[in-house]
């Protein structure tokens, strides 16, 4: 299964979208495995569904990785990207909370900037101060 979903990875990531999309979804159609192996397959999904430019796709794959295995980070900061590539502000915050790593900072200080939020500005130099001490 690995190897295959590997290899559908990287038909999506030459363009081949159809052939991934298929591929990914007859894996997912096969008997309930490992919630983090189903998290990756919906997230792989997830990215091809936004270089494809299908933002509502995209949502949708990003919402069943996080089902999957709720603490998925990687699946947590994709589904909050898409968020923000689609302007859905309010979800993205509720979804950051208080996300105090360098991924979520940042994402917290892109959301309160569009959001023209009181805490923007802290945010923002937070993140350059962490940026700077790397």
């Amino acid at each position: 299964l690995y190897a295959q979903a590997c290899q559908a990875e990287n038909q999506a990531l030459r363009g081949e979208n159809e052939a991934a999309r298929r591929r990914l979804d007859a894996l997912l159609a096969a008997p309930p495995g490992d919630p983090g192996w189903r998290a990756w397959i919906h997230t792989t999904l997830g990215e091809l569904e936004t270089r494809a430019g299908r933002p509502d796709a995209a949502l949708v794959q990003f919402r069943a990785a996080l089902q999957a295995q709720p603490d998925d980070a990687y699946a947590r900061i994709a589904l909050v990207d898409a968020l923000i590539d689609t302007r859905a502000w309010a979800e993205a915050e509720r979804l950051l909370g208080n996300d105090d790593s360098e991924a979520g900072l940042l994402r917290r200080a892109v959301v309160a900037r569009a959001r023209g939020s009181a805490d923007a500005a802290s945010l923002q130099g937070t993140v350059t101060a962490r940026y700077a001490q790397a």
